[in-house]
């Protein structure tokens, strides 16, 4: 199940849309902050605080922000495809238990986001080995602390909580606009909380 999930999911055009769009993003961010760091840092205290080696928290928000939208793009019609590709009454009469199915969705869109996300942080770090092989100013190597605790305590939690949620939002409600709109009303009001309340 999950394998046939995770090819679906890698064949909509939206995947590629919101991942082309995360890593565009990121990419420009890390590049930016990177540049400003190693041209203006000399002149101020300030700007020396933004060093590359340091910037995963404010590059992998905007990546984070970013695809966990698209995730419930993603996992929003599961059923719904099912039953558009006539593919219900197949699935109906196999032998597997509702957790089986479920898990097995849910891992078929975990995967697909998660693994890019680590191609994301391997990618920054060759960037910033090759900035350092020729002598840049600009750039550097991310610290390996900040790059695993982004590829892994706060990437995982993160997709597993947006895909459950959106799971659970579209078992509640069976419309997918009105599902789409409560489920990013939920991911505005977690931001929120998150930055708004002390």
């Amino acid at each position: 199940i999950a394998r046939a999930e995770t090819r679906v999911t890698r064949r909509l055009v939206r995947y590629w849309i919101f991942l082309s769009l995360a890593y565009l993003i990121t990419i420009i961010t890390y590049v930016n902050l990177s540049v400003v760091h190693g041209l203006y840092s000399s002149y101020s205290a300030t700007i020396g605080v933004i060093t590359p080696r340091f910037l995963l928290s404010a590059v992998g928000l905007r990546y984070s922000l970013i695809f966990l939208v698209g995730t419930i793009f993603l996992a929003f019609d599961v059923r719904a495809s099912d039953a558009r590709e006539r593919m219900v009454e197949v699935l109906d009469s196999r032998p597997y238990s509702n957790l089986e199915l479920v898990a097995g969705r849910f891992l078929g869109i975990f995967l697909p986001s998660w693994i890019p996300i680590v191609i994301l942080a391997i990618l920054l770090q060759i960037i910033g080995i090759i900035l350092r092989g020729f002598g840049s100013p600009v750039g550097e190597t991310i610290e390996i602390v900040s790059l695993f605790s982004f590829v892994c305590t706060m990437a995982v939690p993160a997709l597993s909580f947006v895909i459950a949620m959106v799971f659970f939002v579209t078992l509640l409600v069976r419309n997918r606009l009105a599902a789409a709109v409560i489920l990013l009303v939920l991911m505005g009001l977690s931001y929120w909380a998150i930055f708004g309340l002390p």
